[in-house]
């Protein structure tokens, strides 16, 4: 029932009658909206607030019942429960959701309460406050909340929240599947997995954050829950309030060991591939010198009786030169050294051979060989694979001075791409050979340096350093790869993957002793940028019969042979000259004439260059320093040949 307007004028100025007009000002003043009512809820007075509020003018909303204007179907029964708390005595505050009169939903908080009785009739505060704008934000701050903490628990990387104390608050389930902690076993404690020998910087680092308030970040170490050493990128920002005083800090851990362990992996391979290339530049430049001490020597032996006794010194410098040519081909086995006569050989048999001998060399030393009976062939050079075997073995048995046991094992391997191994491979079938030995083993420093040249950890003059360096540089021109496993006082363990050859050409080549052919005189063209090879080639061929005809460069070679219309036998042609190198060359001189006779010289070992060269027709290869001999009985054999 609404009251008539007559009457509820009567009712307001009866009611009301305020006499204290500084009261009646607040309430026109308020920010509030502020409504008096009676207790049917019939509106009897608002002030100016209301209206801003609620658009409704003091004429449309006097008379009226204060829940038909400002509620809605889906709050009308909370309106009316309030109402009756009321009117039962009692005050009530809430808030909750009202209309504009153009039906726009806000917020408000809303206080309402009995101001007065007077002759059985009340008069009803209520109190509206808009407080939309603040519920806005607290929902969108909600919902930050939730798409930060959907950040926290999705991010990869561990997150941990700490109080200014150092203690956990909040931990997501990446720190929980890294380290094996969860926030229920180490809330209210510190988490124990910084190492001792961190525990100084980091305490720093932490002391700085709360001093400056700007982020930290380094490089750490952290324990895992089962004992694991991680290397960590740790990222630290201070929390603050909004007064800018620091509550705690979010840390976040990066797990880089992986990362670090394949950058040291980088850079042990960068190393190494500069040490070989070091390497075999000096062992070619060395190996020209020892050339032309060789030729020298050759020729003056030619000359000299075995009964005169500079003959025997003669020999004794040529025993110096080849042992100088044995030190530079283990230089050039690590550095770029190839394979000299790559053929199919069989493994196994090599391993018995070099067992065998190293046994009658070590008594104290027991052999265990478990090889596979259908383990694959390879492609490879016999005295090489010699090395390569000879050389572990004698390794091991100086890690082993009172003697001790070796095991050696082969098996057919297959790689894939989804091994992991410290330098590249190809994927594909392979050979496996283990070699593990009983001795004292090695530390992480020791181990890192093993396969690098002159590294030694012999006395001086008790060693060159150049055994396992040229047992890596063998394997790795032959496709493959060779590790390590050691630990101090638990022996080593050499791993070596060689390339399988396919079944289909898994047959050895036929060995024989070559027939003898009767000398074939004629011109040979030699081409070499060094004078002093130059020179003594030259001597050594006329010394033997063949007229020589000289080029020091790769032009003038092709030149030479172009003047000389046919007439050349043969080119001995040095592989790595300035300008037009030896590949060039070569395909200057088959231009003239595509079956040219060549033999390749070089101060290198048969690497891949040489080889590119030999597939393309190339007639032999011979490695500097050679003697008289061995120079004459290749030239035999080409020309021979024809």
């Amino acid at each position: 029932m609404i009251d008539t307007p007559s009457s509820i004028n009567n009712e307001r100025t009866d009611a009301l009658n305020l006499k204290d007009l500084s009261i009646e000002q607040v309430l026109k003043n308020s920010s509030d909206g502020i409504v008096l009512s009676n207790e049917r809820n019939t509106i009897l007075w608002v002030n100016p607030a209301f209206t801003r509020i609620f658009g409704y003018l003091p004429e449309e909303v006097v008379g009226k019942d204060i829940d038909d204007l400002i509620t809605n179907e889906d709050v009308r029964d909370e309106a009316i429960q309030i109402s009756e708390t009321v009117l039962s005595g009692k005050g009530v505050k809430f808030e909750g959701l009202r209309y504009r009169k153009d039906g726009t939903p806000i917020h408000v908080q809303v206080i309402v309460d009995i101001v007065t009785r007077k002759e059985n009739r009340l008069i009803v505060y209520a109190n509206y406050r808009d407080i939309t704008d603040r519920v806005r934000m607290e929902n969108a701050l909600r919902e930050s909340e939730s798409r930060i903490r959907a950040v926290f628990e999705a991010s990869p990387e561990p997150i941990v929240v700490y109080d200014t104390d150092g203690y956990p608050i909040l931990m997501n389930r990446a720190f929980t599947r890294l380290f094996g902690w969860n926030i229920e076993e180490v809330k209210g404690k510190h988490i124990p997995f910084v190492p001792d020998e961190e525990k100084e910087k980091t305490k720093d680092k932490i002391e700085e954050l709360k001093r400056y308030g700007k982020p930290v970040r380094m490089m750490t170490k952290r324990l895992t829950r089962d004992g694991r050493v991680l290397d960590i990128f740790l990222s630290a920002a201070a929390i603050k309030d909004e007064n800018g005083s620091i509550m705690g800090s979010v840390v976040t851990l990066s797990d880089i060991t992986e990362r670090n362990r394949l950058e040291a992996q980088f850079y042990a391979a960068q190393r190494m591939e500069s040490l070989g290339t070091l390497a075999g530049g000096i062992a070619h430049d060395f190996n020209n010198l020892l050339m032309g001490i060789q030729g020298n020597v050759s020729l003056l032996l030619l000359d000299t009786d075995t009964f005169d006794p500079k003959y025997e010194r003669l020999k004794n410098i040529e025993e110096h030169v080849k042992r100088g040519a044995d030190l530079t081909r283990q230089l050039l086995g690590f550095a770029r050294g190839g394979m000299y006569e790559p053929k199919p050989l069989k493994i196994n048999d090599i391993i018995k051979a070099n067992g065998t001998i190293f046994e009658r060399t070590r008594k104290d030393i027991r052999i265990h060989m478990n090889l596979e009976k259908g383990l694959w062939m390879v492609k490879a050079d016999r005295s090489q694979m010699d090395q390569v075997f000879m050389n572990v073995l004698i390794n091991a048995g100086h890690a082993m001075p009172d003697g001790g046991d070796i095991f050696i094992e082969t098996n057919n391997a297959v790689i894939s791409q989804v091994h992991r191994f410290p330098y590249t491979i190809n994927p594909g079938n392979y050979v496996k050979i283990s070699i593990t030995d009983t001795g004292v083993g090695m530390d992480e420093q020791t181990r890192q340096r093993v396969f690098e040249p002159f590294f030694t950890t012999k006395g001086l003059g008790r060693g060159t350093g150049l055994g396992l360096a040229s047992v890596y540089g063998i394997i790795k021109n032959h496709g493959g790869i060779i590790n390590v496993y050691s630990e101090k006082g638990k022996g080593s363990t050499f791993t070596i993957y060689l390339p399988a050859l396919d079944p289909d050409q898994s047959k050895l080549s036929a060995e024989g002793e070559k027939e003898d052919k009767s000398k074939t005189k004629g011109v040979i063209l030699i081409v070499d940028d060094e004078d002093m090879v130059l020179d003594v080639s030259k001597k050594m061929l006329e010394m033997i019969g063949y007229e020589v005809i000289t080029a020091k460069s790769g032009r003038e070679a092709v030149e030479r042979y172009k003047q000389m219309k046919g007439r050349v036998n043969l080119v001995i042609l040095d592989m790595i000259m300035p300008g037009m190198g030896g590949m060039e060359t070569f395909r200057g001189l088959k231009e003239l004439k595509s079956d040219v006779k060549v033999l390749l010289s070089s101060g290198y070992s048969y690497n891949e260059q040489a080889e590119k060269i030999m597939n393309m027709g190339c007639s032999g290869f011979i490695q500097k320093p050679f003697t008289l001999q061995e120079l004459s009985s290749r030239i035999d054999e080409i020309l021979a040949s024809s």
